[in-house]
């Protein structure tokens, strides 16, 4: 019965340490096209403490133009690792969910009040070598 006691203690203590596992340290910042619309970035600027994601984030049009424009800024970006999610209610209502992937990207899908889920990815830095809406 002992044998069988330190076997269940063992199997338990692999299970509940399966993702004990150091997170991949993703602080700082981020961005990528929201497609389909080719010139628009969305942009994150994170903080990571453990698994506690928390950061802001901005939707820019036409990056480093003077065409260009700020959808939002100052969204709220918040998350477990490896998910986060970003929230900009007031920009009709359009939400980013995400998952940072091994290959250092962070994939996920947008959608808004016109538009249900479409898929987008991000990657470190910002659009025009960091002159992005997160730095006005």
């Amino acid at each position: 019965m002992t044998r069988f006691l330190r076997i269940g203690c063992g199997v338990f203590w692999l299970s509940a340490c399966w993702s004990c596992g150091t997170s991949q340290q993703i602080s700082g910042d981020w961005s990528g096209r929201v497609a389909p619309a080719h010139f628009d970035y969305l942009e994150l600027r994170l903080t990571q403490t453990g698994t506690t994601i928390r950061g802001v984030a901005c939707y820019e049009v036409l990056p480093d133009s003077t065409a260009g424009g700020v959808a939002f800024r100052n969204a709220a970006v918040a998350g477990t690792y490896p998910m986060i999610t970003v929230d900009a209610p007031r920009y009709n209502g359009w939400t980013f969910t995400g998952q940072f992937q091994d290959d250092g990207t962070l994939r996920g899908q947008w959608r808004n009040a016109f538009t249900d889920y479409y898929p987008m990815y991000a990657a470190r830095g910002l659009p025009g070598g960091g002159s992005g809406c997160l730095s006005q």
